[in-house]
């Protein structure tokens, strides 16, 4: 099960049975951060949670030769000088699609007393038992002197898993409105909410766990609404130090896909995989937006890996198909191989090569060590964006 790492975890408390208030009591007065370690918390034996994968058919992908239409790449010396510029501009640009973010106003830690104001006001609105009330997260996220923010309540996690049946609340001196309900994961602090910190926005976030795969749901707070992230639930998201290159990995099934010649209502798609897409905050929206992909020639690939990939690729027997260049860097080279199987139906494998400008090397994708283009194949088909709408190219 993944762990967030996280930016900042602001005033994120988890609470137990043993005691009568937050834990935010063991502080001293005008600590901003408190933690209880999750071997302290309430532990409640629940029932082993077990949720149905749900099968996600890919778009169907268009089926046809790969074709290269050469006229339209341009002299060796022009191509040359084209791909050198775009590299460099990846390489020197840290922040390349938004400014510097401005500092958050800054407020005062939320006291005792207003959490506890706001425990009795979930308790009082929804019914539920002190001892229910697990974790949370609170503070003024938004810099403006009023506080609020997302309270757990439920029963503990498993000890195989790690997850946790339960209820988020959305709080504060106005409302309690229930935002989540259903099975969560926990983190290796004991709660299930972590913070992200975007500079001039913070960012709430939890990940809801299924079988084989997290979605991660992300809000942040303006004046007294809760809003939803432009990434929230797209995908299981990986926050790393630098907020301007974070992944969300896809879970989908387009590994496989086995049709009969002239009937679209035989096709059907196996095989799991998880790609990484990729995300930058962007300071003046103040939120997330995406990398977009957009397509290059088998010449251009060349010239940014230093061989040729292409050729290598359908030297081992496989058809390439579209290649995609990011503004982060990263280049998802599309490869397949069919096969025609003795009950006349037709099977297609769906792979994938990825490339890193910035280091010049190919992605470790499982983090086995591997160099290779081979070692690089998250399997299936990589699309020129997860969410187009939010999507530069």
């Amino acid at each position: 099960m993944k762990k967030k790492t996280l930016s900042i975890l602001l005033l994120t408390c988890t609470l137990t049975a043993a005691v009568t208030g937050c834990s935010s009591k063991k502080a001293e007065a005008g600590e901003s951060q408190v933690v209880v370690n999750a071997s302290e918390a309430n532990t409640v034996k629940v029932e082993e949670t077990e949720k149905a994968e749900e099968t996600v058919k890919a778009e169907e992908p268009e089926i046809t030769e790969d074709t290269v239409d050469t006229d339209k790449i341009d002299e060796e010396k022009t191509e040359d000088i084209k791909i050198a510029e775009d590299t460099e501009q990846i390489e020197e640009t840290e922040t390349p699609l938004s400014a510097a973010p401005e500092e958050k106003p800054i407020s005062e830690p939320i006291s005792e007393e207003k959490m506890e104001e706001f425990f009795d006001k979930v308790i009082t609105e929804t019914g539920s038992a002190y001892e229910d009330i697990l974790c949370c997260s609170l503070n003024d996220f938004d810099g403006n002197g009023t506080y609020e923010g997302l309270v757990y309540v439920g029963k503990g996690p498993d000890d195989e898993l790690g997850w946790c049946d339960g209820k988020v609340y959305f709080v504060n001196d106005d409302i309690c409105r229930e935002v989540y309900s259903g099975t969560l994961a926990m983190n290796d602090d004991g709660n299930v909410f972590w913070v992200m910190d975007a500079g001039n926005r913070y960012f709430v976030a939890f990940d809801e766990a299924y079988v084989t795969a997290q979605l991660t749901y992300v809000y942040y707070i303006d004046g007294d609404q809760l809003v939803e992230s432009n990434i929230s639930k797209l995908g299981d998201l990986y926050p790393g130090a630098d907020i301007e290159n974070i992944a969300m990995t896809y879970s989908a099934y387009d590994g496989y896909l086995n049709y009969v010649e002239g009937d679209e209502s035989s096709y059907m798609w196996t095989g799991h995989t998880w790609k990484p897409y990729y995300f930058y905050y962007d300071s003046e929206k103040k939120d997330f937006m995406e990398y977009g992909g957009t397509d290059i020639t088998e010449e251009e690939l060349e010239k940014i890996v230093g061989f040729d990939l292409a050729g290598k690729i359908k030297g081992s027997g496989y058809r390439v198909d579209r290649i995609l260049r990011r503004k982060n860097g990263i280049v998802n080279v599309n490869y397949s191989s069919e096969e025609q199987l003795m009950d006349g139906t037709t099977d297609i494998t769906y792979k994938n090569a990825n490339f890193d400008e910035k280091t010049g090397e190919f992605v470790d994708a499982w983090g086995t060590g591997g160099t290779t283009w081979q070692d690089s194949d998250f399997g299936g088909i990589y699309n020129d964006a997860m969410l187009s709408d939010i999507a530069v190219y």
